[in-house]
C-alpha cells in the first residue's frame, strides 16, 4: 500500500504545473521534472507491487514513440545555431519531455491503485483555483495590451489551445464531483472560458469548445431534447449578439475566414490561404522525401514549391520556418512517414485508453477532440508548453478516474 500523502503531493504538483506552465514556462518545466522524479522513485520502491494495465502500456508506448521520433530526428539532423528554424530548438526538448512523460503515464496509475485516499474534492477545488488564477492572469495580459489579440506569454493560438484544455479538465472534474454550488461553478467556468477564447480570437478553439459544450448539453442534461435544443439555440443567438456588439474584431475575423476560403484561388496571401499553401507544399514534400529531411532542407523544398505552385504565397513562406500548422503534416515532413504512423497511433491509444478505463465518452470528447481538431489547424507537439500540459492533463485525469473506479468497486 502507498501512503496517500505522496500521491496527493504529486497530484497537487501536477495541478500547479498545469497552472503556471503557460505564464511561466521555466518554473513549470522544473515542477514537471520534480513530480516525474517522485513518480520514478515511488515506482522503484514499489516495483514488486505495481501492475500495468494494457491500455496504460499502449498509451505510454504511443507517447514514447512520438517523443523518440522527434529526438531521433534531432540527432539525425542537428540544428544550426545560426538558423532560426523552430524545429531545431524545440524538438530535442519536446522529444525528451514526451519520453519522460511516457514513463510517468505508465507508472502513476499503478501507484494510485496502491493508495487509499479520498482526494476527489481536493482535485476539483484545486483545479477551480488553478482555472481562476489562469483566467485572472489572462485578463491581466489583455489589460496590458488592450489593442492586440490576447497572448498568455506565447502565441494567441497556443494560448487558446492550452486554455481550452485547462477549462475542459476543470469542467470534467466538476461534473464528476459532488460539491456545493457545482452548477454555479460550471456556469462560471464556461462563461469565463468563452470570454477568454473570444479575446484570443482563435477560430479553431472557438469552434471546438462550443461543439464540446453542445455534446455535454445533450448527453448530460436531464432536460428533454427539445428544451436542450432551445437552450442551445438561445445561447448561440446571445453569443453572436455579444460578439457583434462587444467584439467586432472577432466578427470581422469570422467573415474574413469565409471570404478567404471562397476566394482562395484568387488570393491565397491570407491566414487560411497560407495554411492551405503550407499543407499542399508539406504533402508534396512528404511524398518526395518520405524518410524525412532537415529543417533547412525542408524550407528550401517548400519555398520552391510555394513559389512555383502557390503563386509565391508570402504569408506561407514566412510561416514555414516555424511549423506547418498541422501536427501530422508537420511531423511527417521533417521526421518521415513513420512519425505520422506514431501520431495516428497516439490518437488511437487515447480513445482506447478512455474506453478501457470505463469512462463515459465525455472524457474522450474532452481531450481527444480538442487535441485532434486544434492539432489539424495548428502544430501543438512542437511546443514545450503543450507537451507538459498534455502529461499533466493525463496525470490529473487519472487521479479523478481511478478514485471513481475504487468507489464503484466498494459499492
Amino acid at each position: 500500500m502507498v501512503q496517500g500523502k505522496p500521491i496527493t503531493t504529486i497530484l497537487l504538483l501536477a495541478i500547479l504545473t498545469f497552472t503556471i506552465i503557460l505564464p511561466e514556462k521555466l518554473i513549470g518545466r522544473n515542477l514537471y521534472y520534480l513530480f516525474s522524479v517522485m513518480i520514478f522513485v515511488f515506482s522503484l520502491v514499489k516495483i514488486k507491487q505495481i501492475n500495468f494495465q494494457l491500455e496504460e502500456v499502449i498509451l505510454s508506448t504511443s507517447i514514447f514513440l512520438v517523443g523518440v521520433s522527434q529526438y531521433i530526428w534531432a540527432y539525425r539532423f542537428p540544428g544550426d545555431s545560426t538558423e532560426l528554424y523552430r524545429a531545431d530548438f524545440n524538438y530535442p526538448k519536446t522529444g525528451a519531455y514526451l519520453m519522460i512523460g511516457s514513463i510517468v503515464i505508465l507508472c502513476f496509475p499503478s501507484l494510485i491503485r496502491l493508495a487509499s485516499v479520498n482526494y476527489k474534492k481536493h482535485i476539483a477545488y484545486a483545479l477551480l483555483t488553478s482555472f481562476s488564477f489562469l483566467t485572472a492572469y489572462a485578463i491581466y495580459c489583455k489589460l496590458s495590451m488592450p489593442i492586440e489579440r490576447l497572448e498568455i506569454k506565447t502565441s494567441s493560438t497556443l494560448s487558446a489551445a492550452i486554455y481550452t484544455m485547462h477549462s475542459l479538465l476543470t469542467l470534467y472534474s466538476l461534473l464528476n464531483t459532488r460539491i456545493k454550488y457545482r452548477r454555479l461553478m460550471i456556469l462560471c467556468v464556461v462563461s469565463f472560458s468563452i470570454y477568454i477564447l473570444i479575446l484570443t480570437e482563435t477560430r479553431s478553439a472557438l469552434i471546438v469548445y462550443p461543439l464540446i459544450l453542445v455534446y455535454l448539453i445533450f448527453s448530460k442534461s436531464t432536460l428533454s431534447k427539445r428544451k436542450s435544443l432551445a437552450i442551445f439555440l438561445a445561447s448561440i443567438f446571445l453569443s453572436l449578439m455579444v460578439i457583434k456588439l462587444l467584439h467586432p474584431n472577432l466578427n470581422k475575423r469570422g467573415m474574413e475566414m469565409i471570404d478567404e476560403v471562397t476566394h482562395y484561388h484568387e488570393n491565397n496571401n491570407t491566414s487560411v490561404g497560407a495554411r492551405l499553401s503550407m499543407w499542399n507544399a508539406g504533402i508534396h514534400e512528404i511524398i518526395t522525401h518520405p524518410g524525412g529531411v532537415s529543417s533547412k532542407e525542408r524550407f528550401r523544398i517548400l519555398s520552391g514549391f510555394i513559389n512555383k505552385n502557390e503563386r509565391g504565397n508570402p504569408e506561407a513562406i514566412r510561416n514555414i520556418a516555424y511549423h506547418l500548422h498541422n501536427d501530422l503534416i508537420e511531423s511527417m515532413s521533417l521526421q518521415g512517414v513513420i512519425s505520422g504512423v506514431f501520431m495516428l497511433y497516439f490518437y488511437f491509444s487515447l480513445f482506447f485508453y478512455f474506453h478501457k478505463k470505463n469512462t463515459s465518452y465525455c472524457a474522450a470528447v474532452f481531450l481527444c477532440t480538442s487535441i485532434m481538431f486544434m492539432g489539424s489547424l495548428d502544430s501543438l507537439f512542437i511546443h514545450v508548453r503543450f507537451v507538459v500540459m498534455l502529461i499533466c492533463w493525463l496525470i490529473i485525469f487519472n487521479g479523478i478516474n481511478e478514485l471513481d473506479l475504487q468507489n464503484k468497486k466498494q459499492c
